[in-house]
Parts: C-alpha cells; sequence; structure tokens
C-alpha cells in the first residue's frame, strides 16, 4: 500500500482571513520541506486551512496558540469526509 503524508496548516483568527490562508499554506509547505530535506522520502501533500479549522472556537482577532499549528495524515488517500477536515485539492511536494 502506497503511504503518502498530508500535511494541513492552520492559523488563529489574528489578521486577515486571506493573509491567515496564505500564512497556514506557508507553513505546511516549510514543514514538508523540511520533512524531505530530512530524509523523509513518501509522497507529501499539503493544504492551507488558514481559520477554517479552529482547535479553540474563537471570535476574530482573537491570538490563541492552539490555533497555530499544523495537523498531520499518513495514508493511502486523502482524510476522508466525517475526518474532521473538509474535502480540499491537496498539493504534492
Amino acid at each position: 500500500v502506497p503511504i503518502k503524508l498530508y500535511i494541513g496548516g492552520c492559523t488563529d483568527t489574528v489578521g486577515n482571513p486571506s493573509d491567515n490562508l496564505n500564512l497556514s499554506a506557508r507553513r505546511a509547505k516549510a514543514i514538508a520541506r523540511w520533512l524531505r530535506q530530512n530524509g523523509y522520502d513518501r509522497p507529501i501533500f499539503t493544504h492551507g486551512f488558514g481559520e477554517s479549522l479552529l482547535a479553540v472556537s474563537t471570535p476574530d482577532s482573537t491570538d490563541n496558540a492552539d490555533n497555530r499549528r499544523a495537523i498531520y495524515y499518513v495514508g493511502s488517500y486523502p482524510p476522508p469526509a466525517g475526518s474532521g477536515v473538509p474535502a480540499v485539492n491537496w498539493s504534492a511536494l
């Protein structure tokens, strides 16, 4: 079974939502590049979720470190519906 790694970047609600979306995508890609440079040789896919996957529900402009994070899924296929992650177009590294 071909194993793949899916990395999703997330942000808190401080700042512009479109800037946070970009930041979350950069966060996921930076982690993926680090793993690749340090010997991880399986396929890696990334996606930036911005503010859409808050770990802790907060109002806008709330600085919350719990929401600034990356999520990881390992499997043959992208995370399925109902896994807590919406269906998205994952980008290959």
